[in-house]
């Protein structure tokens, strides 16, 4: 069963992809098709490096039926996608922050891909939190591999739990979102990290990736929205918030 969806899968995205590419060659010609061929290849070099490089395994879509996560909250999840490593290492590097003063936090971390990506920057810790145990144990394993081959000591810790009850460190933070789930569990997130924020109050920047829910986010009465690209013609959409009005002209 599962061998028959990943190739029904696989087949539905190479007929989208082509599909793309015939509207693309109708509305911008021959130069735009290249153009956006150019950038899919470089996308999908930055993806494939990673598991080549450390022998890990952060490609391969998983259904949400095949997290094995209980409690309420799966009816909230998406299935697991794995990061832009393109525009994460874009995105990070324009942040106006020293990285080694911050903690990482992904939240619906999958695989581990962005917190491999995230030990790029000298992050004071890294951290993913994961509530689905099949997406959890692979991450697990993907660190073990990562820091064999990389020879590194950096402080990247996994957990198994849900985001909507994670407690958020007291240092200054950077919160990764690559679309992990729906409105209600994002509302439970911020009000999570805004008691945090009261409690500790300190810099926070968070970077949404595919912000489908960005509304959820711009409504939040303690952050301030710096990006946001709902759509895209070469690259992922993302958008970037802080609580720190002061930076309201930072440029991306």
């Amino acid at each position: 069963m599962n061998v028959l969806r990943h190739l029904s899968e696989r087949a539905a995205r190479v007929g989208g992809l082509v599909a793309v590419a015939g509207r693309s060659l109708y509305r911008d010609g021959p130069r735009g098709l290249f153009s956006k061929i150019a950038h899919r290849h470089r996308y999908w070099k930055a993806q494939r490096e990673i598991d080549d490089e450390y022998g890990t395994d952060t490609l391969s879509v998983v259904a949400i039926d095949d997290f094995s996560a209980i409690g309420p909250n799966i009816a909230h999840a998406i299935e697991y996608h794995p990061s832009p490593a393109l525009e994460f290492d874009t995105i990070l590097r324009q942040l106006p922050i020293s990285h080694s003063e911050y903690v990482f936090v992904d939240l619906g971390c999958g695989k581990g891909l962005a917190l491999i990506l995230a030990s790029r920057f000298d992050f004071n810790q890294i951290t993913g939190v994961e509530f689905g145990r099949t997406l959890y144990e692979i991450a697990l394993t993907n660190m073990d591999r990562f820091r064999q081959q990389k020879h590194t000591e950096q402080p990247i810790d996994v957990m198994l739990g849900d985001a909507a009850e994670f407690n958020f460190p007291p240092e200054p933070l950077v919160v990764y979102l690559y679309n992990p789930f729906g409105p209600e569990i994002i509302e439970k997130v911020l009000s999570n990290l805004g008691r945090s924020l009261s409690e500790h109050p300190r810099s926070c920047w968070i970077v949404y990736m595919t912000p489908e829910h960005h509304e959820v986010f711009a409504h939040c009465e303690f952050l301030v929205t710096h990006k946001i690209l709902t759509e895209r013609e070469l690259g992922e959409p993302y958008a970037v918030y802080s609580n720190q009005p002061k930076h309201d002209r930072i440029a991306f």
